[in-house]
């Protein structure tokens, strides 16, 4: 009995002295590992890389219509897309590059006549994943 007391006591103090393996119990600081879409918004048109007269209602008359999204906490270059629907049909995809830390990009659609009615752009990244869905319409 005497001896196994004397065993534990040496294992017990062998595991409170003896030092734990490097890193081990840090803090390590974890880096977000997705990026965030901090603004998204339809315009008329951008004017020193910054969106104009955001609206949900456009004039065929303005001639093009503008996409803007702001994206934050990007770990590495990556892409996403404005996927650019009218009336549940997709019309075009654009493929836009985003770069670290922080990133803004824009897609346009040419308007023309047939092209009243109601639209959307899907924001999705490289996986498809549907970030935002940005409702308008294109009126006389």
């Amino acid at each position: 009995m005497k001896i196994l007391k004397i065993t534990l006591l040496i294992i017990q103090t062998f595991f409170v002295i003896s030092p734990l393996p490097a890193g081990a119990g840090e803090i390590q600081e974890v880096m977000p590992s997705t990026m965030v879409l901090s603004h998204a918004v339809m315009c008329e048109s951008i004017e020193d890389f910054k969106p104009r007269n955001p609206a949900i209602v456009f004039s065929i008359d303005l001639g093009k219509v503008f996409c803007f999204t702001t994206f934050k906490q990007i770990t590495e270059t990556t892409r996403i897309y404005h996927k650019w629907f009218q009336r549940n049909r997709l019309v075009s995809q654009k493929k836009l590059t985003l770069k670290p830390p922080q990133w803004s990009t824009i897609s346009s659609m040419q308007l023309r006549m047939a092209d009243r009615g109601p639209w959307y752009v899907e924001i999705t990244d490289k996986d498809d994943t549907l970030l935002q869905r940005l409702r308008f319409s294109i009126s006389d």
